[in-house]
């Protein structure tokens, strides 16, 4: 491409073409990027690289934009360089659908994390969110309440589990896990917890 558009214009767009490839190469899009020159968007406001996302699954483009340069500064009076793009989230969501990457929305919480008087909430959040990163689906009593109320509550939605967390609990980071059907209750560490409740 440089020998075919010697032009200084064109020669300033390669340039900044191979610095993007070089700074992607070092993420997992890098692998992902294709040059396409004949690559064109229907809107004139483009100042630099436009680009558009693609699937082989998909035969038109799943979101596209680009660099403008001068976009912003027709309506603000201020010149401010940017990037922009949009998705086409229909088709998205279809291409998502049909590769079955929603869980079932039946499917709810696994264990309800019910909080003590003057629990700190940081931790109960950090534990919540570590049981869903382990694939846990996780709910957190949203208000302070009374724990039989609470119990209630996860009972009423089908929750088969609370996990009680006090002060305590945080600080000695063993917490009790108790079975809403059964009434057995058991005290593990964040450990076992994952484990009982994938």
């Amino acid at each position: 491409l440089r020998e075919q558009l010697p032009m200084p214009a064109a020669q300033d767009a390669l340039n900044d073409i191979a610095t993007l490839l070089e700074l992607t190469a070092a993420t997992s899009a890098g692998s992902r990027l294709r040059i396409t020159p004949a690559l064109a968007r229907g809107l004139s406001y483009y100042t630099g690289p436009i680009f558009e996302v693609i699937s082989d699954d998909f035969s038109g483009s799943l979101g596209g934009g680009g660099r403008y340069d001068n976009l912003v500064g027709m309506f603000s009076g201020k010149q401010v360089p940017a990037i922009g793009f949009s998705l086409g989230l229909e088709r998205i969501l279809m291409l998502m659908e049909e590769a079955a990457m929603f869980p079932d929305l039946q499917m709810g919480a696994k264990v309800m994390i019910c909080t003590l008087t003057d629990t700190p909430l940081t931790p109960v959040v950090g534990l919540a969110n570590r049981l869903r990163q382990a694939g846990v689906m996780v709910e957190i009593y949203p208000e302070p309440a009374r724990l039989g109320r609470q119990l209630q509550t996860a009972d009423s939605m089908h929750i088969p589990y609370a996990l009680i967390v006090g002060p305590d609990e945080v600080s000695q980071q063993q917490y009790p896990l108790k079975d809403l059907a059964s009434g057995e209750q058991q005290t593990l560490d964040e450990a076992g917890l994952i484990t009982a409740l994938r």
